[in-house]
């Protein structure tokens, strides 16, 4: 355990190890996931869908796009319940019987289970599971199905190949050649209007602009859920809007995240990527646009038109930087009250920081809006990075970040957690990840470990939040069967020391020390089992979850 220098009696450690291990990942770091088979492509596709079941704890989704299961190359998705009874070392995804879990599957050469979303998409208060499936309908259109939840045991598989009116919907696109569903993600409640929205992306779109422009459509949520098939054609700025690149390579949509409230106004906005931007002759710069929640969208939305009211861009600093390769939300990183958002690029990552007063433009090449951007190097300056964030993984109330990339160790991959707080405007990953944070160290060569990181919220009920690391290449179950590797969240643990005063100490959810002392002191233990002891004089002593010391 680590622990920073004391302040006002104060002293506080994380109980996570300096490193964790893959190929030695011991039930206290986490467990594994693998494919069934060889080709299953397992971990290229993973989600936190939330409560799907409703039994108050966090499940998850991993998606294995090829995979047989209605035919070749159905793909499967597999929602894996969480537990508080805990999880076998190596989780066999056969097992999943509709009471732990189930499987779902398109038809034959769908893909489905390429990526995946939790969201409450008709506001019955039951999480919905979207699984994209880029090479659905004629000519790889692609699209994706929504699962609907619901309380209670599902089946253990179910076949999207005809959905059912109430159970499950069928969202095409209408363009062919796209691989529609390439990136989804949830967008929070962009519009206002209490129900969550979801958006689908591509980075292989025309739409007469050119190749791969790119494109996404955020589709909005309602109480009625959407119709058995829906077409992207029918998307009207009433129903939700389209976003697409305006030049041809731009790559828009290559990755696709909510951004939070960025600009405190009270409604989530979005962030979309677009690695293959040339900004000012840098080719495949990339770039990076925040577009605004707001209640009311026309049918699109017109990225070249953003002017710092309705969002703004990022754009790359050099040749081939190619910004935008992955973008998540950051949650409040520094804690200013104000969330934040992550970008991904090729061997830099970058933190942008929110305010109610935002940036209309950051641009690296020119240095413009640099004061709201701090800069990650990974040690492997090639690498694109894969990024998320968000997430409070140690339980201290600040959320934190995870930067993912191949290119060290024998292309073996590392995925570096750096906890939240105040940190310098430029920091190297592996430093800043020992000083204050985790690194995670891939198993074998050249398997893709980090290509895909989501976070999963708390899956074992143990009040901090779990992550998944992808590495589609993974051979343990055949040639490429992949896997995903569930790193559990652990707590803090504080050590306080009152003064002769009266305190209030607190602590979180790990095993706490509270001392204090003289005066009249509340000592809170919260979660975790703790030890309080009150001092003298007349104290207050409530140790919470746990079991508990109280003297």
């Amino acid at each position: 355990m680590r622990g920073a220098a004391p302040q006002y009696g104060e002293w506080r450690m994380s109980e996570y190890p300096t490193d964790i291990y893959i190929a030695d990942l011991s039930p206290e770091d986490g467990f594994t996931v693998r494919g069934v088979r060889s080709g299953d492509l397992l971990g290229q596709g993973a989600a936190g869908i939330g409560d799907i079941n409703g039994d108050g704890i966090d499940d998850f989704m991993v998606g294995a796009l090829f995979a047989d299961v209605n035919g070749g190359d159905s793909g499967a998705a597999y929602v894996v319940f969480g537990t508080t009874a805990g999880f076998p070392t190596v989780l066999d995804l056969l097992s999943l019987d509709g009471t732990n879990g189930f499987r779902v599957a398109g038809p034959g050469g769908s893909a489905s289970g390429y990526a995946g979303l939790g969201a409450d998409v008709n506001g019955d208060g039951f999480i919905d599971l979207i699984v994209s499936a880029p090479n659905m309908g004629p000519a790889s259109r692609g699209g994706a199905y929504i699962i609907y939840g619901h309380e209670g045991p599902f089946a253990a598989s179910i076949n999207l190949s005809t959905p059912v009116e109430g159970v499950s919907s069928r969202i095409l696109n209408h363009n062919s050649s796209e691989l529609m569903g390439l990136a989804t993600s949830s967008v929070g409640d962009i519009n206002g209007d209490g129900i969550e929205d979801f958006a689908l992306a591509t980075d292989r779109a025309n739409h007469g602009i050119g190749s791969n422009a790119g494109a996404a459509y955020v589709i909005f949520g309602n109480a009625d859920g959407l119709p058995v098939d829906f077409s992207l054609s029918q998307i009207n700025g009433t129903n939700g809007f389209e976003i697409t690149g305006q030049l041809a390579g731009w790559q828009l949509g290559r990755s696709i995240a909510s951004a939070g409230d960025l600009n405190g106004d009270g409604t989530d906005d979005l962030v979309i990527g677009a690695p293959g931007y040339d900004n000012s002759g840098n080719d495949n710069a990339g770039a990076a646009f925040v577009i605004y929640g707001r209640s009311t969208f026309g049918a699109a939305v017109n990225v070249g038109a953003l002017d710092g009211t309705t969002g703004f861009r990022i754009s790359g600093e050099s040749v081939d930087s190619r910004l935008g390769y992955s973008v998540s939300a950051a949650g409040d990183f520094d804690g200013d009250g104000h969330a934040d958002l992550i970008l991904g690029g090729r061997g830099k990552a970058f933190l942008v920081f929110g305010a109610a007063t935002g940036p209309t433009e950051i641009n690296f090449s020119t240095g413009a809006g640099a004061h709201w951007v701090m800069r990650l190097d990974y040690p492997a300056s090639t690498s694109l990075l894969t990024v998320d964030g968000g997430f409070d993984f140690n339980a201290d109330g600040r959320s934190d970040i995870l930067v993912g990339g191949a290119g060290i160790d024998n292309n073996r991959g590392a995925l570096y957690m750096v906890f939240g707080g105040a940190h310098d405007a430029a920091l190297r990953l592996n430093e800043a990840a020992a000083a204050n944070g985790v690194t995670i160290h891939g198993a074998f060569t050249s398997t893709s470990f980090t290509d895909t990181i989501s976070e999963l919220g708390d899956i074992n009920g143990d009040g901090v939040e779990d992550f998944f690391i992808g590495s589609k290449g993974d051979d343990v179950n055949g040639t490429d069967a992949g896997a995903g590797y569930i790193i559990y969240g652990r707590p803090v643990v504080y050590d306080l020391v009152g003064l002769a005063s009266d305190d209030q100490l607190s602590g979180g959810f790990g095993s706490d020390s509270l001392s204090g002392m003289g005066g009249m002191d509340v000592l809170r233990g919260l979660g975790g089992d703790d030890m309080l002891d009150g001092g003298t004089g007349n104290d207050y002593l409530y140790g919470g979850a746990g079991a508990d010391d109280l003297v």
